[in-house]
């Protein structure tokens, strides 16, 4: 997965959850680097992007992102400070495929995240049954209860 955010703090809070979660995350602290990065890579499943961070510029790289072949169907998960009227709307119009509200509760984007990744890998394994035998690539089974995305568990008092 990819990590969009320009605030170490926030990729470092973020990476830690999600790497505990068993997924290897990668960043890019703006948007032209994302875009770069997702042009050179194909093992992407998600992106996770900070829509109101300065040096990001959400809306524009979402748009950019859509318009790259190799990431144009990918989940875009968009981060928006919460209790601002309006704040996702700008993220929605220029595709992101969902929004979580900041500061981000793990026990929201995990399973949201979890959706996203299965929705995404049912898509390409259809892709894939659909095209020519020598265009099928490496194939991603999934499991049902794929334990990378459980909500922590919290200790009991």
């Amino acid at each position: 997965m990819l990590i969009v955010d320009d605030d170490v703090r926030s990729i470092f809070a973020l990476t830690s959850v999600l790497e505990r979660h068993g997924l290897c995350v990668h960043y890019a602290e703006n948007g032209d680097d994302a875009v770069t990065f997702l042009e050179q890579r194909g093992d992407i499943e998600v992106i996770v992007i900070d829509v109101m961070a300065p040096a990001v510029d959400g809306p524009k790289t979402i748009v950019q992102i859509r318009r790259t072949p190799k990431a144009s169907g990918m989940p875009i998960i968009a981060l928006a400070p919460g209790g601002v009227l309006g704040s996702q709307e700008p993220a929605a119009e220029a595709g992101a495929s969902d929004c979580v509200s900041m500061p981000v509760n793990p026990d929201v984007l995990l399973p949201l995240l979890r959706r996203w990744m299965d929705e995404s890998a049912d898509a390409r394994e259809a892709a894939a049954r659909e095209a020519p035998d020598e265009a099928k690539g490496p194939r991603r089974e999934m499991p049902m209860e794929d334990s990378r995305l459980q909500p922590p568990q919290l200790p009991h008092p």
